[in-house]
């Protein structure tokens, strides 16, 4: 068996006949390290919204990269919500646990700002 750390940062365990077979990415060795948010966001409110206030707030939060740009994608429908993912990248792995925690922080002031309903929306990832 051989572990591995995910680019969520979860600890996983795999037959080494299955890393035998397959290609794995090490992306300690890469520049750039993902970083994943997920926003639960009722119906009411518009995909176009969320990505505008999802993409503002990676390009406003310190340690997160230009380039690759970050990304939104609409990942699932959980009850009444949509799940959006933002994808964003950061140089720095030591440090991403404080760039996704002020990343998250940011997301919350601009939902706030545009006054929409944060009850109805949650973070993960």
């Amino acid at each position: 068996m051989t572990q591995l750390r995910t680019g969520r940062g979860e600890l996983v365990t795999i037959p080494n006949r299955e890393v035998l077979a397959t290609t794995v990415l090490n992306f300690t060795r890469s520049e750039h390290h993902p970083i994943f948010v997920e926003v639960e966001v009722g119906w009411s409110v518009a995909h176009g919204t969320v990505e505008k206030i999802l993409l503002d707030a990676a390009k406003r939060t310190p340690g997160v990269l230009e380039s690759p740009p970050p990304a939104v994608f609409g990942k699932d429908v959980h009850r009444n919500a949509i799940v959006h993912q933002l994808l964003a990248y950061t140089n720095d792995p030591e440090q991403m646990k404080q760039v996704k925690s002020a990343l998250l922080y940011t997301i919350q002031d601009l939902f706030h700002a545009e006054k929409l309903n944060l009850l109805e929306s949650s973070t993960e990832g």
